[in-house]
């Protein structure tokens, strides 16, 4: 119960930050801090998983379905936009859960619809249009984890 609620903590983190990978209004140093704290809140899910698949014990929960679409958009646009290897570089634990995930037939239908969708927000140029694409270029700040 314990790290369901740790869990439940980290989703409504994530979701407050994932926006600065695809949201206007922000400034290139606040994107870049919601960017690093995007990057630690991974590192801290990857530090607490055990030995999975699911994140916490065996067998997919809530936590798994509420977080997955967050690692879709964040495995789509890392390397597209933000110049990322992957989005799951040095995360072991956390790249064999998403393609645990990905495997299951209902999670695999949510990636195919949400990456569908970025897919058509790629082509009408919203990066470009949010100023992701002008503040990636600026060298001053880390964008690429």
């Amino acid at each position: 119960a314990q790290a369901e609620q740790g869990t439940a903590a980290v989703l409504w983190l994530m979701g407050a930050l994932l926006g600065c990978m695809y949201r206007a209004g922000f400034e290139p140093a606040d994107r870049a801090d919601k960017l690093a704290e995007l990057v630690r809140q991974m590192d801290i899910i990857e530090n607490t998983m055990d030995s999975g698949p699911a994140l916490v014990g065996s067998a997919m929960t809530t936590a798994d379905m509420a977080l997955f679409p967050t690692f879709v958009f964040v495995n789509y646009i890392a390397p597209r936009k933000f110049g990322w290897e992957t989005a799951f570089s040095g995360r072991p634990k956390l790249q064999a859960w998403f393609e645990w995930m990905c495997a299951d037939p209902i999670a695999s239908k949510i990636r195919e619809e949400v990456e569908g969708g970025l897919i058509s927000w790629d082509e009408s140029g919203r990066w470009d249009k949010v100023g992701v694409s002008d503040q990636v270029k600026l060298m001053e700040f880390q964008w690429v984890y």
